[in-house]
Order: structure tokens, then C-alpha cells, then sequence
């Protein structure tokens, strides 16, 4: 079954939309401004809005690793 060209731009804003919410979420575990981080992400490229998840997802962790190092020197 073929997808039709607007069955195919329907996913590409889905999934832009989903990328973005993902990214206001650990925005917001990391203490962002969520509203400040959708006012900035509402411009970019999907190859942004990837590298932007991938770099908030890599502070997320790097959190994450602090605080179970400090649980451990504890």
C-alpha cells in the first residue's frame, strides 16, 4: 500500500511535534524554562530539533551520573 503525500507530510509533523515534546520534557527535568525552550525550538531544522534532543538527552545523563556519584561518596 502506498502512502499518499499527505499521509507522509501528516507523520513528518507528528514526529516533529513528539521531538519537540520530548525536548520540553527534559527541558523541564533539567530545569528549563520549558515555555523558553518551545518559544526556541519552533524554528528549527528537524537535523536541529535532533541535535537539540540528542544534547538535552546528554545532560540529562550527565545529571543523572552526578547525583549517583554524590549518593556514593555520601
Amino acid at each position: 500500500m502506498l502512502i499518499s503525500g499527505k499521509e507522509d507530510m501528516d507523520k513528518i509533523v507528528e514526529a516533529r511535534e513528539r521531538l519537540k515534546k520530548a525536548i520540553c520534557v527534559i527541558a523541564s527535568e533539567l530545569d528549563i524554562d520549558p515555555g523558553l525552550t518551545r518559544a526556541c525550538i519552533q524554528t528549527l531544522t528537524k537535523d536541529e530539533l535532533i541535535d537539540k534532543y540528542i544534547e538535552l538527552k546528554d545532560l540529562r545523563l550527565k545529571k543523572e551520573n552526578m547525583r549517583l556519584v554524590d549518593l556514593l561518596i555520601s
